[in-house]
């Protein structure tokens, strides 16, 4: 028995298989965060925003930006800078108290770090305080992870996988 169709077809099957992988959606991984704080923001921001926050200074006065409405305004939270990054992301301005985000997942495709949010509302006919908020969470990223793999630009995205804003890394 001749093998040589057999062995061609299944070289040219798997050579059309490789490029189709390499042609499709690029690689996605998933990248490893923690919660350092979330709460609502008196005043800031006041569309959704997504911020990568790099080194010490910055970060302080960044956490003081965020809680400049409370008096006395609290500490920041610790957080190793020097292997982590700090990453703020905000829904923006919402007219009524009850709203959150849960931050369902992080991860990198090519040169970008997307944060996909879950953004929660208050139940529609409840009562709710009318005050105006900004819900925020602060995430830590490991340094290292995003440096290897050359991120350079960060969303944040709602759960349907909308970009509800962009931004971009330090480096």
């Amino acid at each position: 028995m001749d093998t040589k169709p057999i062995l061609l077809t299944c070289t040219a099957l798997f050579l059309a298989a490789l490029c189709v992988t390499a042609g499709g959606k690029p690689q996605r991984d998933d990248v490893e965060f923690t919660v350092i704080e979330e709460g609502s923001s008196p005043g800031y921001p006041s569309d959704p925003m997504i911020r990568v926050i790099d080194g010490g200074p910055g970060y302080q006065s960044f956490y003081r930006r965020v809680h400049s409405g409370r008096v006395p305004p609290p500490e920041a939270q610790a957080v190793d800078l020097e292997e982590n990054l700090v990453i703020f992301v905000s829904s923006g301005e919402k007219r009524t108290s009850g709203h959150s985000i849960q931050v369902r997942e992080v991860f990198t495709r090519d040169d970008l770090l997307v944060v996909q949010a879950l953004l929660l509302a208050p139940p529609e006919g409840g009562f709710q305080a009318q005050v105006i908020t900004h819900p925020y969470v602060l995430l830590a990223v490991n340094r290292s992870v995003l440096e290897e793999r050359g991120i350079r630009r960060v969303e944040l995205r709602n759960d349907r996988g909308e970009v509800l804003a962009r931004g971009r890394t330090a480096g």
